[in-house]
């Protein structure tokens, strides 16, 4: 999967799990945010929405931040670069383990 334009994302949201790993709690990715030269997770709870934290040389969040249904196609959106490249590396794996 390569996000090119808005719609992906959607795609991309709707298949989250698929990309994602679970800790028992929730579903989440990290991915470098190749912007500020850190670190960019987003998670999902099961029933309650998406939230986002980040982490780079400059800052890191203390919690999680809520990031309504309505923000987040734009936030991936403006992070597609870096998106595009976890999931490049996310389907290489795919393919290795087979």
């Amino acid at each position: 999967m390569v996000i090119k334009k808005k719609s992906d994302i959607e795609d991309f949201l709707s298949h989250f799990q698929a990309f994602s790993e679970w800790d028992g709690t929730k579903h989440y990715l990290t991915f470098e945010d190749t912007k500020n030269k850190g670190y960019l997770t987003l998670m999902s709870y099961p029933n309650e929405g998406f939230t986002f934290y980040r982490k780079n040389n400059s800052f890191w969040d203390m919690k999680e931040h809520p990031i309504h249904e309505n923000e987040i196609i734009g936030f991936l959106w403006k992070h597609r670069k870096a998106l595009n490249s976890y999931l490049k590396a996310a389907e290489y794996l795919l393919i290795e383990s087979h």
